[in-house]
């Protein structure tokens, strides 16, 4: 639940009480229409801290350095609420900061309560208390006790040094400072040699607790620390599930599904399902293009992520489905979707369990290829010119370059940038077969078409596959499957 900046290897003795969700998921949509389905997962064993009562905001803020010297900088839009009192009882909620809202993960809060040993995780959309039991890692310990030990020296491993900082007054209290030197190895897999990341850290041994982080790593920068820090007691009620909640007790992970901020799924999920969950809140048409079949395999960015395969017949039925290549890892398997004009129907088919959820759609008007071309984009500060044609897979392509200027301060940027997208377009299927995008933020990406083929598809490919039971949704709807593979379909001769 909560977002902090990795410190990777740091020791520290006397952290600040880390909440213990974690929730994972999908999450989208816009404005009132609004969708999360959340496997939550809760660490049940804490190390409670007693006889140090606080509050505070814990802010993040990120700081990337780009190779022309701009800056950019972010924080997440959120931050983090703890209460703590001396009993070792916390609360932590995540608010929004910079007029953003939350909608994922911020209808949560949690309690840990080592008084009567349980967790609650607070659903304030629902108004539902999910208790679970709480162990104790090792009995409770004041802050006194914690800033005892504290001074004790530890043997730094190989690849780590470790240098004082002193003493000093941050946020009121006093704080000790240490800064970390960790030299994180070469990772064949991603080109990168071996890094030196830096992490400094000043804990207030009173409250047992870290008031500032910066990690520094390959020109970026993360900052954790708090603010509007008081050592009063809390409020005993923001320890208790709130009035008029049900408490519902739970022993281990669980799913929240929220649609539209109102109505609610609650079911078991266990670990080896929980990682493979697809949510459909809304199902809607595509354009319908008729007189233009084709199959094509899209590929992405992405180096294991498998690619998209295309079909569609001169009807205007399509079929969509993701295929991993063979030395991609077991994934999840993704629903295939066929979206058919003739019979006014979205079909999305879940291979493992062998159901075609069928959603009735009102398909718009059909058109053909040449007038189906993807209009220019109308961003701001946007300019558009034409790169002519040429022939790419044996259809003709027309291409655009569409540049796009960042103004100082638009995306927390210090200097103007600037970002290309090249689009090449086929009239005659009315498809976009090459798109490069390209900028100093996130470099260059290229998505395109391959093996591509006007024949007419196997009309087959637009067919419920025998043995598949139909279930007609009305609303939105959530697969679960066990993970596993993806079986690879080669496109048809």
């Amino acid at each position: 639940m909560r977002f902090l900046f990795a410190i990777l290897g740091a020791v520290i003795a006397a952290a600040p009480a880390f909440p213990q969700v974690r929730a994972s998921g999908s999450c989208g949509g816009s404005g009132a229409s609004m969708t999360a389905t959340l496997n939550v997962h809760v660490n049940q064993k804490i190390q409670a801290v007693t006889g140090a009562p606080y509050s505070a905001r814990e802010s993040n803020e990120s700081v990337r350095s780009l190779a022309d010297g701009t800056h950019l900088t972010g924080n997440g839009g959120r931050e983090t609420v703890t209460w703590r009192d001396s009993s070792g009882r916390v609360r932590v909620e995540e608010h929004p900061v910079a007029g953003k809202s939350l909608f994922c993960n911020g209808f949560l809060s949690e309690i840990e309560d080592p008084v009567a040993g349980y967790i609650y995780i607070l659903d304030s959309v629902h108004q539902i208390a999910y208790r679970l039991p709480l162990t104790l890692i090792q009995p409770a310990r004041s802050a006194a006790e914690i800033a005892i030990e504290r001074p004790r020296k530890r043997p730094q491993p190989p690849g780590r040094t470790a240098e004082p900082l002193g003493t000093k007054t941050m946020a009121g209290v006093k704080v000790v400072g240490v800064r970390e030197t960790i030299t994180l190895p070469a990772d064949p897999r991603l080109g990168t040699g071996a890094i030196d990341q830096t992490v400094e850290t000043w804990t207030a041994p009173d409250l047992a607790l870290v008031i500032y982080s910066k990690t520094s790593r390959d020109g970026q920068e993360g900052v954790t620390s708090l603010k509007d820090l008081s050592t009063a007691e809390p409020d005993p009620a923001l320890f208790q599930a709130p009035p008029g909640y049900k408490i519902t007790d739970e022993a281990g992970p669980f799913t929240i599904s929220v649609h539209d901020g109102a109505s609610a799924v609650i079911s078991e999920a266990s670990p080896s399902t929980a990682q493979c969950t697809s949510t459909y809140p809304q199902i809607s048409a595509q354009q319908v293009v008729t007189g233009a079949p084709y199959s094509a395999r899209e590929t992405t960015p992405i180096p294991v992520g498998g690619d998209r395969v295309w079909w569609r017949d001169s009807s205007g039925r399509t079929r969509m489905e993701h295929q991993s290549p063979p030395e991609a890892r077991a994934t999840c398997v993704t629903p295939t979707i066929i979206d058919d004009p003739v019979a006014g129907s979205v079909y999305v088919l879940d291979s493992v369990n062998r159901v075609a959820h069928r959603v009735s759609v009102k398909f718009p008007p059909a058109i053909t290829a040449d007038l189906s071309l993807r209009s220019p984009r109308s961003e701001p500060n946007a300019t558009s010119e034409s790169l002519g044609s040429e022939t790419m897979f044996g259809v003709t392509v027309v291409g655009t370059r569409e540049t796009t200027t960042y103004p100082i301060g638009s995306m927390g940027n210090d200097r103007v940038l600037t970002s290309t997208r090249e689009d090449w377009v086929s009239p005659s299927l009315g498809l976009i077969v090459s798109s490069v995008e390209s900028g100093p933020v996130n470099g260059t990406h290229t998505t395109g078409l391959k093996d591509v083929t006007t024949a007419e598809p196997d009309p087959s490919l637009f067919r419920i596959p025998e043995g598949y039971k139909i279930v007609d949704e009305t609303g939105p709807f959530t697969i679960s499957t066990a993970s596993s593979a993806n079986q690879r379909s080669p496109l048809p001769k």
